[in-house]
């Protein structure tokens, strides 16, 4: 029950009340409401603008603080970021010098294994590069997220070239099986963003040749990796399947471990490779001099693995002694961020 005090002060608030009704009240309160939100975002525009002229002289200074670590970054792992680059242009030239040599008399003879291996090499080297800018710039983490990709390119790059034409137009079919996925994923959500309708021409066609693939090679080439069904004997293989088979499954650990750099999972929020002798208290959230000798080395890898397997497809003594000289690259870059590495332990 209310006391005498409450009661009193009950009474007292409907008495002086300016409302009569609970529905002027949140008549008032809606008012209220549209008022503020209305003042916030004006202090809010106010504000951005006065953030976006002030910038240019707060960037200034950022960017020279960048600078300066990046050049400090540089200088301390010079050596195993030159073998590295070195590497990458070596592989380079050899996959563009392989593709002009062979490209119309593959044409030709519809060579499907010189089609994706070409492709695949090319995606390699672009996400090399882009691995080798981060580092650079000292994200090792991101680096190791991307070698993650790179290592996937190596192992289909690896398991396509061991097992000849057929797995490999399978391969490059599958291609349509993907753009229905995301055809059906943009249509699910339509409205929700800013893409524009899919066509209904295009809805026809790609539908269309969706079914006559599946029709073709069963209902289970439309799982992801449903173009190694066969090789495999497998129903729904996996990434995993094709890693073991190549035998490249050794890389298991690190590709976990990349992978929480890619998804949000708990462990990838302790455990940053930034972070030298992390106790758990530091929270990286920009660049460090630390960490790069793992995405530096397993790049230096699975670059050379997917270029030589490229280049054996076309066994020759030039093919041969670049092979050797990638293997050496490689070899001597690992060494170089290994050595790099030890002098930033305690």
């Amino acid at each position: 029950m209310l006391g005498f005090q409450e009661k009193l002060e009950s009474q007292l608030a409907n008495l002086f009340s300016p409302f009569e009704t609970e529905k002027e009240w949140q008549e008032f309160q809606k008012k209220t409401d549209l008022e503020l939100e209305q003042i916030l975002n004006e202090v809010a525009l106010i504000t951005s603008i006065a953030t976006i002229n002030e910038s240019p002289g707060d960037l200034k200074v950022v960017r020279k603080k960048i600078n300066q670590f990046e050049q400090n970054l540089r200088h301390f792992w010079r050596l195993p970021l030159d073998r590295l680059e070195i590497l990458i242009w070596v592989a380079f030239e050899a996959g563009m010098q392989f593709n002009r040599e062979f490209r119309n008399a593959a044409a030709e003879s519809n060579d499907h294994v010189f089609e994706a291996l070409t492709r695949l090499h090319a995606k390699a080297c672009q996400t090399s590069l882009a691995i080798l800018t981060l580092l650079k710039s000292g994200f090792a983490d991101d680096a190791f997220a991307r070698w993650r990709s790179l290592h996937e390119i190596s192992v289909i790059g690896s398991f396509i070239s061991k097992n000849g034409q057929e797995l490999a137009e399978k391969y490059l079919l599958h291609r349509p099986i993907q753009q229905y996925k995301i055809m059906c994923a943009q249509i699910k959500v339509h409205g929700r963003n800013s893409e524009e309708e899919v066509s209904q021409e295009d809805m026809v066609v790609l539908e269309d040749l969706h079914d006559k693939l599946i029709k073709r090679f069963g209902k289970s080439f439309s799982s992801d990796y449903g173009w190694a069904v066969e090789t495999l004997k497998k129903n729904r293989p996996t990434f995993r399947d094709i890693e073991e088979i190549v035998g490249l499954d050794h890389f298991r650990p690190y590709y976990r471990m990349a992978s929480d750099n890619v998804h949000a999972n708990s462990h990838g929020l302790y455990y940053r490779m930034g972070i030298n002798q992390d106790d758990g208290k530091i929270l990286l959230g920009g660049p460090s001099n630390a960490g790069l000798e793992g995405p530096g080395h397993d790049t230096a890898i699975s670059l050379m693995q997917i270029t030589i397997s490229l280049l054996l497809t076309r066994p020759s003594v030039p093919t041969n002694i670049t092979a050797t000289i990638l293997t050496t690259l490689a070899r001597e870059a690992g060494y170089a961020f290994a050595q790099t590495h030890r002098k930033l332990e305690p």
